[in-house]
């Protein structure tokens, strides 16, 4: 695909999407706007209607934003039903502000909750390297960080070993590229300086390339070994204190 294709693709595709995001004063007036709330309801996104009454005022139009706002309401209750809560705090998750005051989704929040403030799921969390539950409290909070200690060190201890192991070939892959660039420079530096010789000038030329991107190859895998020294003192540390 050429360059001049791609940056055509990318002006249709966005004058599309503009065009799509335009209200004029017959979408404005042939718009259903009950149906148009039961869907942003129904979607789990927040009740636009003044927006959409601001656009349209723009145009010479005023929605039935009653009839947006029963729409919505309808779509939001078929979202935030019970599954929708129980599986937003099974997962851990705080509840959806929008979905709040549904009783519903308090019901399935409140059930999710106890199953998920468990000191098997505390585990399971920690040795998949999740964070700590935010949404347990009491005796439940209590049990589920009994779990979580127990797997967060199993967790760690895993992850050390793991991380030696990428930190070693990491270190042999930097010796590597090190050793290559220390060549490449060595052959450079033995080239004249001014020649006039086609082949001399294009191997300077190719000598320079490799030089350049050796040396981009080197910076960035001792970026990542920092990273993993560093993750790895982390970690040691934590396993310290436990």
């Amino acid at each position: 695909m050429t360059l001049v294709f791609r940056n055509l693709l990318l002006f249709l595709i966005l004058a599309f999407l503009t065009s799509c995001s335009t209200w004029t004063a017959d979408k404005c007036q042939s718009t259903n706007w009950d149906t148009m709330g039961y869907s942003d309801g129904s979607n789990g996104k927040n009740n636009s209607s003044g927006l959409y009454a601001s656009k349209c005022q723009k145009k010479g139009v005023n929605i039935n934003t009653q009839s947006y706002n029963s729409g919505y309401q309808r779509g939001l209750v078929s979202y935030c039903n019970y599954n929708k809560g129980h599986q937003t705090a099974f997962s851990g998750e705080n509840k959806e502000p929008i979905c709040s005051p549904m009783p519903d989704y308090n019901k399935g929040y409140a059930k999710g909750t106890l199953e998920y403030c468990t000191a098997e799921t505390g585990y399971k969390v920690a040795l998949d390297g999740g964070p700590e539950a935010k949404i347990c409290s009491g005796k439940a909070a209590s049990a589920f960080m009994n779990g979580y200690r127990k797997g967060r060190k199993k967790f760690v201890i895993e992850e050390i070993a793991n991380l030696k192991d990428d930190l070693a070939k990491a270190n042999k892959d930097l010796n590597e590229v090190r050793d290559q660039l220390a060549d490449k420079q060595n052959q450079l530096s033995r080239i004249p300086q001014y020649t006039y010789e086609p082949s001399v000038i294009q191997l300077r030329e190719d000598l320079q390339a490799d030089v350049a991107n050796l040396t981009r190859d080197r910076d960035s895998i001792k970026q990542e070994v920092d990273k993993m020294d560093a993750t790895l003192m982390d970690l040691e540390r934590e396993a310290r204190s436990k």
